[in-house]
């Protein structure tokens, strides 16, 4: 089990729980309460707590986190096993924070397809795999420098598909390689922006 592994190697940990009977059971005052409150004043109402409990496959109690809200959409309950010290208060929003690192996770993944490890020795999977974060970096570097266009927060698959794998006309001269947009493309501008970026952009200094 999860828990047991973390607990063994002195690994804090923030784990969601399924909302079983037990668990509601403890907190039904907690929604109740919240009920009464909304339905006085008609303002949205959140409670965040703990209790120790050992569901039956755990052979000790572990610290249960929850939080019950209740507003115009209706009521909610999520619960939480830790062993991390805090109050649910500090606790709950570094739960919470797990959304942000599941979209980066989602993005190396679905976007560059972080997964695509064909190769048969584990070496070769593992260089493409460094190889596809350092892309997935550079994805979020180029980003950062779409700022005030209206791809600024777009996806890294958005980005591939409208900015980069875009149709053009190469023509190479003694001097200069001309790429050639069709004139209807509809981000000359954010392209333009984006590349007037790059070419602020320092070296970093040789190492003597």
């Amino acid at each position: 089990m999860l828990y047991r592994f973390c607990e063994a190697h002195n690994l804090t940990y923030l784990i969601g729980l399924p909302v079983s009977k037990p668990l509601k059971q403890r907190t039904d005052w907690a929604l109740e309460w919240l009920s009464e409150r909304f339905e006085r004043n008609a303002v949205p109402c959140r409670w965040r707590g703990g209790f120790t409990h050992q569901a039956g496959s755990w052979k000790h109690p572990r610290r249960i986190l929850y939080k019950v809200e209740v507003n115009e959409q209706g009521t909610n309950r999520r619960f939480v096993v830790t062993n991390s010290k805090g109050t649910p208060h500090e606790l709950w929003p570094q739960y919470d924070d797990r959304g942000t690192a599941e979209t980066f996770i989602d993005e190396f993944k679905n976007g560059l397809a972080m997964d695509r490890l064909s190769c048969r020795r584990f070496t070769a999977n593992a260089f493409r795999l460094v190889l596809t974060a350092v892309a997935y970096n550079l994805m979020r570097a180029y980003r950062d420098m779409l700022a005030g266009t209206e791809l600024e927060t777009a996806s890294t698959e958005t980005i591939r598909s409208r900015l980069i794998k875009i149709g053009a006309r190469v023509r190479r001269t003694v001097r200069r390689v001309w790429v050639h947009l069709a004139e209807a493309f509809p981000l000359r501008e954010v392209l333009a922006k984006a590349h007037q970026a790059i070419l602020r952009l320092h070296p970093p200094p040789l190492m003597g």
